[in-house]
């Protein structure tokens, strides 16, 4: 089974946007790369994205701004994938939560609205809660973790996220894995 996994963030070769509450996702990625799977490949590198391979499963890096994320996913419109997930950071779940879920629209989320313009809602999303408060968004978003909350993140990088990573790239069966990290009951973070 083909499935391609998109990690949104703000990419930038001078890691300005690294720890930055909106590029969860795609530090999420680099975590992934830098300490998780020995066998994972780089694939292709093009102005639009950088993608690697774990055996069938892609796993996509896009190179553009956030708003922008959904130009990534062009070249593999027509391909063979079957599902794709995108990983990113969820201002309406609370700091520590996930939740997987399929089609929606993209709410206030520029980076998700952007894929959907590109490719249509028919996709699994991994929401990665960062705890948003109502005031200023933007400036919330793109400011660093707290040093405590940064440990819930890692937390979360290094068990949960990297537990449905796992399973989405072993093929298991989406409703399961919806139905398993869903439950509120499995975890809460503090």
């Amino acid at each position: 089974m083909n499935r391609l996994l998109l990690f949104l963030g703000n990419f930038s070769q001078f890691n300005e946007f690294h720890g930055t509450r909106h590029n969860v996702g795609m530090d999420f990625l680099k975590f992934l790369i830098d300490r998780k799977y020995q066998n994972i490949s780089k694939e292709r590198e093009n102005q639009f994205s950088i993608s690697y391979r774990v055996d069938q499963q892609i796993l996509l890096l896009p190179k553009l701004g956030m708003n922008e994320s959904g130009r990534a996913l062009l070249e593999y419109q027509n391909s063979s994938i079957l599902e794709i997930f995108i990983f990113y950071d969820e201002k309406d779940l609370k700091l520590g939560r996930l939740q997987v879920k399929f089609d929606g629209s993209g709410g206030s989320h520029n980076g998700l609205a952007s894929v959907i313009k590109a490719i249509g809602s028919r996709f699994y999303r991994v929401r990665i809660g960062i705890s948003c408060p109502q005031n200023d968004l933007c400036s919330y978003v793109l400011d660093k973790f707290t040093i405590e909350e940064n440990k819930v993140i890692k937390s979360l990088y290094s068990g949960y996220l990297t537990q449905i990573t796992e399973a989405i790239l072993k093929g298991e069966e989406c409703s399961k894995i919806m139905n398993y990290f869903n439950r509120k009951d499995i975890y809460e973070i503090k």
